[in-house]
């Protein structure tokens, strides 16, 4: 999560960031990993699978990590663009 946190400050900062150039490298868009894809195209593409079941538990832990590290710098203006730098 930290690592996570780092570079998404530094796409927040955008060009003045010394990482901006290896940032810029990076995939918009990871449509290979379950747990990006849409609700409903989760649901479809692995019902029946331990997948499944596993997604959802892990989602729950991601938003409660965001909760505990992401959501404290912003509301302290360590990083106020935090949330709008999406990887």
């Amino acid at each position: 999560m930290r690592l996570i946190a780092c570079l998404m400050f530094e796409k927040s900062i955008g060009e003045v960031s010394r990482w901006a150039p290896y940032i810029a490298t990076l995939p918009e868009e990871e449509a290979g990993v379950p747990l990006l894809w849409q609700e409903d195209e989760a649901d479809r593409l692995l019902a029946g699978t331990e997948l499944a079941a596993h997604r959802g538990w892990r989602l729950r832990q991601l938003q409660q990590e965001w909760r505990d590290w992401i959501e404290p710098l912003t509301a302290q203006q360590v990083a106020p663009n935090l949330e709008s730098a999406v990887l």
